[in-house]
């Protein structure tokens, strides 16, 4: 998700943005879905041109007769979502918390949602003049305080303050520099000197002369070494492709050493081809190691032609799974994600799902509880999409005639026992026994039912 400041154009002054966003809706590509502090009789059903004409009067009540009038009073903000990820309600609630966090929480503003564009965004418009003193709110260093605001909306901070760590560590080239930098997408411009690096607010100023020219570590490069012999024949080394933006290269292996061990392999490569070599991040001894210099890159790197996109890698990487058969099932089209799957022997069934029994309609269950039922051969499966649990439910007496409710949408109905055993089991001389003790319970034997006489059918002659 990202927030660009748009800049100033010729009807700034007269508040366009605020026009051109309404004007979507009409067209049915957009949507308002915030009005907020402008007087009361100004609502969601009031015309452009008025809240316009609030925001342009507002803006020339300088309050400050001896300060110069504001020529750009207009502010406009696309916040975007990376696709369609977020929801317009989410990107609403993080617009409004970002106008509050940059100064503009109690400015009368407009949100509108757009969806004429392959990312969802929402358009915010409101006033730079401070609505109680008149005068221009601050918007120095505006940029960066709009990247802070958002990072800190969206809890990104903490993650950005551990890479820009990565910054400060022991790079004895250039080249090591630019590893780490492409490798965490930290933009930067560089000369045959120096690469200047940007990141967040900060800049970082990288110089040949200033880099560390101590000697290497080679002990700890011999224990990097001895690593990788032991662990690439413990884990699978299969490197499938990663698309979708800048294509990445993952494998068990290489996850392993990067989450237990805090050892980073970094793929070199030109034009999304297959790597020709690599480098290696010790997050712990802050050190960076020429992968040549380690192990050969074909000993510990299986390249293959599968590959999948960024978004789904990511989604099924989040799934939760009770054993391995439940994996199989949601991966059988991915198969290579099996070995970096979360299997866990502990996870149940949400006691909810239980409920799937008071519904009338399958579909409305899935529905209701987010949930979609998967069939593998005789295997039933319960992926629950908002806790991103996958269950096995086959053997599960809880579940017991689901496959039949979502097959024929009816409940399976309940047979007769009698002695312990289907009544559809029971011979003809069993089920007379059975009849006749149920008619001696309710008729009385003492009463005979009449016949009834068959009448002769007269003939005409």
């Amino acid at each position: 998700m990202v927030a660009v400041i748009l800049g100033s154009g010729k009807n700034n002054s007269g508040f366009s943005a605020l026009s051109y966003s309404l004007n979507k809706e009409d067209l049915g590509k957009g949507e308002l879905m915030k009005i907020a502090n402008f007087p009361i009789h100004l609502n969601e059903y009031s015309k452009d041109y008025e809240l316009r004409n609030h925001l342009i009067m507002n803006s020339k009540l300088n309050r400050n007769i001896s300060s110069k009038p504001i020529k750009n009073p207009q502010l406009h903000v696309v916040i975007s979502s990376d696709g369609f990820k977020n929801t317009k309600e989410e990107l609403t609630d993080v617009a409004e918390k970002w106008l509050k966090e940059m100064g503009y929480g109690e400015q009368p503003y407009v949100i509108v949602n757009h969806t004429d564009s392959t990312n969802n965004h929402v358009h915010v418009i409101t006033s730079r003049v401070d609505i109680n003193s008149g005068k221009k709110i601050n918007d120095s260093n505006e940029r960066y305080k709009s990247i802070d605001s958002l990072n800190r909306i969206l809890g990104r901070t903490k993650t950005i303050k551990e890479q820009q760590k990565i910054l400060n560590y022991n790079f004895k080239t250039l080249g090591q520099v630019k590893v780490v930098l492409d490798k965490y997408k930290i933009p930067y411009s560089e000369n045959e000197k120096e690469i200047l690096a940007k990141w967040g607010a900060k800049n970082f100023t990288f110089k040949n002369e200033d880099l560390d020219k101590t000697k290497e570590n080679f002990k700890r490069k011999l224990q990097v070494k001895a690593i990788l012999h032991n662990y690439k024949n413990k884990f699978d080394n299969s490197i499938f492709k990663i698309t979708g933006g800048k294509v990445e290269y993952q494998s068990q292996l290489k996850e392993e050493l990067k989450n237990k061990l805090g050892l980073e392999i970094v793929f070199h490569t030109k034009d999304d081809k297959t790597p020709f070599g690599y480098s290696l991040i010790d997050h712990k001894t802050k050190e960076i190691f020429k992968g040549s210099e380690l192990l050969k890159m074909k000993e510990i790197c299986n390249f293959t032609d599968n590959k999948i996109t960024k978004d789904y890698y990511e989604e099924l990487l989040n799934l939760k799974f009770d054993n391995y058969n439940s994996a199989k099932t949601v991966l059988k089209y991915k198969p290579f994600m099996l070995p970096l799957s979360n299997i866990n022997k502990n996870t149940i069934p949400k006691e909810h799902l239980k409920q799937w029994v008071n519904y009338s309609n399958c579909n409305a269950f899935m529905k209701d509880y987010n949930c979609q039922i998967l069939k593998d051969g005789d295997r039933i499966i319960i992926k629950n999409n908002y806790s991103k649990q996958v269950t096995d439910v086959t053997y599960d007496k809880d579940f017991n005639g689901l496959r039949d409710f979502r097959e024929t949408n009816r409940h399976k109905e309940v047979e007769l026992l009698l002695d312990d055993e289907p009544i559809s089991l029971k011979n003809d001389y069993e089920l007379d026994i059975v009849l006749k003790q149920f008619s001696n319970i309710f008729i009385d034997s003492s009463f005979e039912i009449p016949l009834k006489k068959k009448r002769k059918r007269k003939i005409k002659r």
